[in-house]
């Protein structure tokens, strides 16, 4: 499967099945993917090919940094272990013939244990963690790994165009071996 393509929607529900299995397989204690010691969120590198395919990462805490509407430019699967993860899934409008480009929100899809969501390369979305005191924690595979993908498109909370960014290498803590 190509990552930088849409991945045909047989393909994401066979993925998602799989993600959903995996996240509640009793796999992701928290001892050992702990968030911040304040409730931060944390991400974890569980796995990436090593030419940059199919990154896994397990993401935790009682909240999680501002996120702000963003693209992937690959496909992704979110699965839920626990708490709850809502994902702002956006319209975008504009950007054809010089138009400056927008986002608004469309939906809210709340990730809990036993549920995912996939997105495409050109979705764009934002997280939240609405678990309250409880830790949430939830598992993303990328069809590339977050590290290795340039020119991710981010808009401002007011669904502004907002250049683009890239997660670096350091901004995720490798798993421990389990």
């Amino acid at each position: 499967m190509d990552p930088g393509t849409a991945a045909a929607p047989a393909h994401l529900a066979a993925i998602k099945t799989e993600m959903i299995k995996l996240a509640g397989c009793g796999l992701f204690d928290l001892a050992d993917f702990p968030p911040t010691a304040d409730g931060g969120d944390v991400t974890y590198l569980l796995h990436h090919d090593p030419d940059g395919r199919f990154g896994l990462y397990l993401m935790c805490g009682r909240h999680c940094a501002p996120v702000p509407p963003h693209d992937h430019k690959t496909w992704a699967v979110i699965a839920g272990i626990r708490g709850v993860e809502t994902n702002t899934l956006y319209r975008r409008e504009g950007g054809l013939d010089g138009d400056e480009e927008t986002v608004s929100p469309r939906a809210e899809i709340a990730v809990t244990p036993g549920r995912a969501i996939a997105l495409g390369p050109c979705d764009v979305h934002t997280i939240r963690f609405d678990g309250g005191a409880q830790v949430t924690a939830t598992l993303h595979l990328y069809g590339r790994a977050l590290d290795r993908i340039t020119e991710r498109v981010k808009f401002t909370a007011g669904g502004v165009l907002d250049g683009t960014y890239r997660t670096r290498a350091e901004d995720c803590v490798l798993a421990p071996q389990i």
